[in-house]
């Protein structure tokens, strides 16, 4: 429903982790993925927990964000790469295992993926788009975060203007 545009993927993400209230919080992540990832969490005053690839693939091992996870993790960042997109049946159960997390997809490097037909950027509370000349989508700079829920994007869009131009 909503695209909000940021200067970069990188400052989308730290504006979406703001919105989303979070700060001291552990953020798991995939161990292979862009310094962006990492850093935007680092930069909202929040802690990247990193977990292995899945065997065969690199995408996260799911069953091993289920071992990272404690009380202090607030969100997950489900990266699809390469074509393979995540699988949404095995965040579909980690996310009833723990309603409490937020799910973020990192589309940057998977765009309008599926899985089994089904759109992986409307599986959780956002995605995330990075559109820099080595993605899909280009604008040479830039990036996106998109969501369905109005609230969110309300929050989005305020903190956006409060932190990148100061209005």
């Amino acid at each position: 429903k909503h695209a909000i545009a940021f200067p970069y993927g990188r400052t989308g993400m730290i504006c979406l982790l703001k919105a989303l209230g979070l700060s001291d919080a552990e953020v798991l992540c995939p161990s292979y993925t862009c310094v962006v990832v990492p850093h935007a969490i680092k930069y909202s005053k929040n802690t990247p927990i990193f977990v292995d690839s899945a065997p065969g693939s690199f995408l996260m091992d799911i069953d091993l964000a289920r071992e990272a996870t404690t009380p202090a993790t607030q969100a997950v960042v489900a990266t699809s790469f390469f074509g393979e997109p995540v699988s949404l049946d095995d965040y579909s159960s980690y996310a009833k295992d723990h309603p409490n997390v937020f799910m973020i997809q990192d589309c940057a490097h998977g765009f309008f993926c599926t899985d089994a037909g089904r759109p992986v950027h409307k599986q959780g509370i956002a995605a995330i788009y990075g559109l820099n000349i080595s993605k899909l989508l280009t604008s040479v700079f830039g990036g996106m975060v998109t969501t369905d829920d109005d609230a969110l994007a309300a929050k989005l869009q305020a903190i956006r203007s409060e932190e990148i131009t100061g209005a």
